[in-house]
């Protein structure tokens, strides 16, 4: 448990209040202090004490308002979206004009109820659980207060951290009624209510996450400025390890580790205050030690204890264990300074574990850019130049796995798994009920020992660790289960002293350590960051730090054969014998390296590459890294296990990823699928995430069950989902699942319902392979020779721009260029599809751009094309389908996580087969077909009055290129077309440019008119045949991208 808004936030705050304006409210509590500890407060039912309760707490106290108030505060049993009933909500509400703000929801319960204990009630959740359950039945809800009248608990988004209050601790004079100060200044009605937006409290709590988010940042830059400053100290100073400077990387980084920890330790007072300024000051006062040996010394200290440092009990576990490389190197005394200055920062207010996690999940990923940069050239070089980038991009930031994403995955894998076994037993217990007999008690006590079994042995493990940030937060919510746990047994006097130490903290973290986490990467700079990590959240003052080594490994998870990689070779039913005497891991998480097939060519060795396409069944053609860890984390899981990972959303839609798609469909349940595509997890800006849950229950045969797709609410962090049959999955050629996260599917679905796949239309193909647009390269020409020639940059929708834009090609442009298409490397098949009637369709845009080639007049590259076009559907109907809206708004419905760089959408042969097309009566597609002929006609006429216009002023202004805001020079008046132009011509010259500018303006706009309005007609008629309501056509047309 950790505290939302920080200590210092919580001072300030108390610091605003005087101790004179809140005396008559102390009194209060006093009174309900009293009777708890000496009246019949701990023995009176919650309903007979709720209302005065609510009344002196929330009314008296905090200042809300009920009804008849207008603006009312405080509703009791006020009812949610789905009929249930909270004790009570916070808000502000103004019925009369339409105002309801929530800000909270509230669970009450007597003072004799344990707050995470499970009710006898349905459902058998715990008061905090029933609350968290009432929050996401409301869109927005910031907060959750549950209390039992003694203990006030508030709470964000998340059940692990929360503030706490008790009675005790609200009459606790200690710095001046600091705890009641904070409890008020956050709760009171002016604070956590607002009419509109943001609560004052609310903004509090976001003040205080940017502010981690920037310190974290701050010392991020300067944490990579020190390391790289201190592995160029290294090189300098060592010879002997110049030719092995992986070695010095990876030692490097251990002293840095070891440096952190201690200036973690220091600030929590696991170690004596100030004890690394005491090594300072004595290295400079003395004449034969340096800094580094005195370090030296205080680290065996940390490790073994030292009475003269103020250490009697040594914290060992690792991470300080003699090194002797690591001795033996030699360091400058102000390099070592420099890094020292690191520990400026407050490690234990402004640095939390989860924002150093954050850090060092960057720092895994310069570690890597590194050793790629000193491997490439000569090692001082590389080190200026990382300098240099680092200095260049410290306003990046630091990409790391959000933390509310982590807990998301974390909760929805080991969380669900943990909570359908306590399920399970309170049937097998007969407690799933409100059952209130004399046994209960005994044998709700025997039911949870059983589950506490099942806790210790449950088995977690994340393949691709890194900085450990999804082992920290099962390491939370391990940690407060157990607790949970010990406090409904001692609840029921179930804990004899045996079972009390097996509960205690120091147990239990050696327990969770030792026997519930595991953990592999592949660099072992990575494995000692998440030992740090975990170190850093479980150290406690004269406890040993629990060794890690038989949990977190160094290896390669995706390679088990000692000859393929004989250092880093990973065999995990060797190295985790227990998990798999019981099948295998209950869950598998993480955030798998995304490492591109291209890069794998570069970088991995062939025989690895080899390894992994003979061994992986999802290994077709070229993949990406992460796809075989999905394979992978399913093989590791024992049946009924959970997966939860975040990638990029590639695979649910590319080729790439078909086989992959086609081998979890047949082998696990997809749970949920969560777009998180607005938020840079990864460093590549075109790399877009999803969460994927899968359990490992394989389908059977014919099995429809639901599945859970949708994204995650940016404001109230929440997962916004809808529910779809598993018959989705194999909708689509190649299983293409894209598609489920978009909030376009029932559209889409209903455009398939009445429709048939595009390929019914005609038969759809590339229009050349990349190594024929290669060959054919030789063979362009602008002497006339053969056919015109197109590509992707010369087609508009409804339109061939040859002539009037440039034809790019090998660094060759050419206005009106040719193909050769007798010439032997033309196939006699190209030839003919080039001059048969086809609609041609650019590679990729941010709309589908088709033109009708109606005579066979182009040849064309690196396009697609739809020909041999069948009875029902004419050429003209489908390209008046494919420039639709409704078309464009299905195509990026199914592709829209194909996206890439800029926005751009591919429309590849195999996407384009998966689309569908409407089919029509008779007289439809006739009067589809002469509106598509229109817009043909139309199209091509103003493309050339439009360049026939621009090149005449071009030419008189003297310009080389139009200026992008003319691009629509029609719509603009002709003072605001001569600005934009920066046209200094005379008045004459003006006046008669003025002339041609209305002339063409006039003529272009009549074109236009007739386009748009054939276009409505054709999207009207679309619409209609496809039933939409005027609510799904207003969808439509809001996303509509312009020509």
């Amino acid at each position: 448990m950790a505290s939302l808004f920080g200590k210092k936030k919580l001072e300030a705050l108390a610091a605003e209040i005087t101790t004179e304006e809140i005396q008559d409210k102390l009194e209060i509590v006093r009174q309900w202090h009293q009777d708890y500890h000496h009246g019949s407060l701990k023995a009176d039912k919650e309903t007979s004490r709720e209302q005065q309760y609510n009344q002196d707490f929330f009314m008296k106290i905090l200042g809300y308002k009920e009804k008849p108030a207008t603006p009312y505060t405080f509703e009791p049993k006020a009812t949610t979206l789905k009929k249930q009933l909270p004790d009570a909500v916070i808000s502000f509400t103004d019925t009369a004009a339409e105002i309801e703000n929530i800000s909270a929801v509230i669970e009450l319960k007597g003072a004799s109820i344990e707050l995470d204990k499970p009710q006898r009630r349905d459902g058998n959740m715990s008061p905090v659980q029933q609350a968290f359950k009432y929050k996401s039945q409301y869109r927005s809800c910031p907060f959750v207060i549950v209390s039992n009248f003694y203990e006030f608990r508030l709470y964000n988004d998340h059940q692990l951290d929360f503030e706490v209050w008790t009675l005790d601790d609200l009459v606790n004079p200690a710095y001046d009624y600091r705890a009641f100060k904070t409890f008020y200044g956050l709760l009171r009605r002016d604070r956590l209510t607002v009419a509109v937006g943001k609560s004052p409290t609310e903004l509090l709590l976001s003040e205080f996450r940017v502010e981690q988010d920037a310190i974290g940042k701050e010392f991020y830059g300067k944490y990579k400025d020190a390391r790289l400053e201190l592995l160029r100290d290294i090189y300098r100073r060592n010879e002997d390890l110049r030719s092995n400077f992986d070695l010095a990387i990876q030692k490097g980084q251990k002293l840095i580790d070891r440096l952190v920890f201690t200036f973690f330790a220091e600030d929590k007072g696991l170690l004596p205050e100030n004890i690394l300024l005491g090594v300072q000051k004595d290295a400079a006062t003395s004449s034969v030690a340096s800094l580094w040996d005195m370090l030296k010394t205080l680290f065996a200290g940390i490790d073994a204890g030292s009475d003269k440092l103020g250490i009697p009990v040594g914290y060992n576990g690792g991470l300080f264990a003699y090194d002797a490389e690591l001795n033996a190197m030699s360091i400058s005394d102000d390099v070592l300074t420099s890094v020292l200055a690191l520990g400026g920062y407050d490690f234990d207010e402004d640095l939390s574990v989860n924002i150093l996690g954050h850090i060092f999940e960057q720092s895994i990923s310069d570690l890597e850019e590194i050793r790629r940069k000193v491997d490439d050239k000569h090692i001082p070089d590389a080190l200026d130049d990382l300098r240099a980038k680092s200095n260049k991009r410290k306003s990046d930031g630091v990409f790391y796995t959000p933390d509310y994403i982590v807990r998301y995955i974390v909760d929805s894998t080991l969380g669900t798994y943990l909570r359908s076994i306590e399920e399970k037993l309170m049937v097998k217990y007969q407690l799933a009920s409100k059952r209130k007999d004399a046994t209960y008690e005994a044998a709700e006590a025997n039911m949870y020992r059983e589950y506490q079994l099942a806790l210790q042995t449950v088995h977690v493990i994340d393949p691709a660790c890194g900085s450990g940030a999804f082992l920290v937060y099962a390491l939370d919510f391990l940690l407060a289960e157990n607790k949970r746990v010990a406090a409904i047994l001692e609840a029921n006097s179930s804990i004899d002293d045996f079972t009390a130490s097996v509960f205690s903290d120091e147990s239990i973290i050696d327990l969770v350590l030792r026997q519930n986490l595991f953990g592999v990467d592949i660099n072992d700079e990575s494995v000692e960051i998440t030992k740090l990590s975990l170190w850093l959240k479980t150290a406690r003052p004269g406890q040993k730090l629990t060794a890690l080594d038989a949990n977190i490994k160094c290896g390669n998870s995706l390679i088990d054969g000692e000859l393929v990689d004989p250092k880093k070779a990973f065999n995990y039913r060797q190295q985790f014998k227990k998990p798999f005497e019981g099948g295998g891991f209950n869950v598998v998480v993480g955030n798998p390296p995304y490492v591109s097939a291209m890069e794998m060519s570069r970088s991995m060795p062939d025989s690895q590459r080899t390894y992994l396409k003979k061994n992986y069944d999802t290994s077709v053609g070229a993949v990406d890294l992460y796809i075989y860890f999905f394979e992978l984390g399913i093989k590791l899981l024992r049946p009924g296990g959970a997966l939860g990972f975040i990638t990029p959303n590639r695979y649910l839609s590319a080729s790439y990823g078909a086989k992959l798609r086609e081998w979890l469909i047949s082998n696990v349940h997809f749970r949920t699928l969560i777009d998180y595509s607005d938020k840079n997890v990864f460093e590549d800006a075109s790399t877009y995430p999803v969460i994927t849950i899968l359990d490992k229950v394989k389908p059977g045969e014919d099995e429809v069950y639901e599945v859970e797709a949708g994204r995650i609410d940016e404001d109230t962090r929440q997962p916004v989902v809808d529910q779809y049959s598993s018959e989705l999955l194999t909708k689509l050629t190649e299983n293409i699942l894209g598609f489920l996260l978009n909030d376009g599917i029932d559209i889409a679905a209903k455009v398939f319902d009445k429709g048939v796949p595009l390929a019914n239309a005609g038969k759809i193909n590339a229009t050349s392979t990349a190594g024929e647009a290669d060959l054919y390269s030789a063979h362009i020409n602008s002497d006339g020779q053969g056919l015109k020639i197109i590509n992707t940059g010369t087609i508009d929708p409804y339109v061939s721009m040859w002539g009037l834009k440039r034809f790019k090609d090998k660094g060759v442009d050419y206005m009106q260029p040719y193909l050769d298409i007798h010439h032997k490397d033309v196939s006699v098949a190209r030839r003919d599809l080039y001059k048969s009637n086809k609609i041609i369709i650019a590679k990729i845009g941010l709309l589908c751009e088709a033109y009708y080639d109606a005579n066979g007049e182009y040849a064309s590259i690196n396009t697609n094309c739809v020909h041999s076009f069948t009875k029902d559907f004419p050429a003209e109907y489908v390209q008046a389908w494919l420039s639709s809206s409704l078309y464009n708004y299905v195509f990026e419905t199914l592709f829209d996580g194909l996206r890439m760089s800029g926005g751009y959408l591919l429309y590849s042969s195999p996407n384009l087969r998966n689309t569908p097309i409407p089919k029509a009566p008779e007289a439809d597609r006739l009067e589809i077909v002469g509106w598509a002929k229109t817009v043909i006609q139309k199209r091509q006429e103003q493309a050339a009055l439009e360049d026939k216009f621009k090149r005449f002023v071009l030419n008189e202004a003297g310009l080389s290129a139009w200026p992008r805001k003319l691009n629509r020079w029609w719509e603009v008046d002709f003072f605001d077309f001569v600005k934009g132009l920066k046209y200094q011509g005379s008045l004459k010259e003006k006046e008669s440019l003025s002339e041609y500018f209305d002339e063409y303006k006039a003529t272009v706009a009549d074109h236009i008119m007739h386009i748009d309005n054939a276009a409505r007609r054709i999207d009207k008629r679309f619409y209609e045949l496809n039933e939409l309501t005027e609510a799904e056509i207003a969808k439509v047309e809001a996303a509509k991208v312009t020509w």
